[in-house]
């Protein structure tokens, strides 16, 4: 049963690997801010209908039966935040070689690359965007869409001078 007044956690039982939730008026997109009419199953990965962002239940760590709703792009650029910080301290305290660690820079930078044309084309097609906790719709939007397609695109070119190396 829905018994939340936070925007973006879901309570209910597990039965059958999906959980049996009513649906809560309060539960919104992380990322446009609009009400979620229906909610992906706990192992799906399902895209928003108004800004199309793909949207998953992910279970807090702090509550056996709560799920938070979370933007899968954002999920990502957590893990790639995680990884890059373990991987320059890797470099500073071990022996890693340049070569090695460019290499694995590269492999990081494909994956932020790719988050961010994601995203612009995303808020190009839908007028939706969220960068830095703000929402934007319209032009505006539009106009972080394009930058972050931009950044996405010279991000790949990095990805391939790095994979030349």
């Amino acid at each position: 049963m829905t018994t939340s007044n936070r925007s973006g956690t879901v309570l209910g039982t597990v039965a059958e690997g999906r959980p049996e939730m009513m649906r809560n008026p309060a539960v919104r997109c992380p990322c446009c801010g609009e009400r979620v009419r229906e909610l992906p199953a706990t192992t799906a990965i399902e895209p928003c209908e108004s800004c199309k962002r793909p949207l998953a239940l992910v279970r807090m760590a702090s509550r056996r039966r709560a799920y938070r709703l979370h933007n899968v792009l954002d999920l990502i650029g957590t893990l790639h935040g995680i990884a890059t910080i373990i991987l320059v301290l890797a470099f500073a305290l071990t022996g890693m070689e340049a070569l090695t660690f460019a290499k694995a820079i590269t492999i990081l930078l494909f994956v932020i690359a790719s988050i961010l044309l994601t995203d612009g084309v995303l808020s190009l097609k839908t007028g939706i965007d969220k960068t830095w906790g703000i929402i934007r719709r319209g032009p505006r939007a539009r106009i972080h869409g394009l930058a972050k397609v931009g950044c996405g695109v010279a991000g790949f070119g990095l990805t391939m001078i790095g994979l030349a190396l």
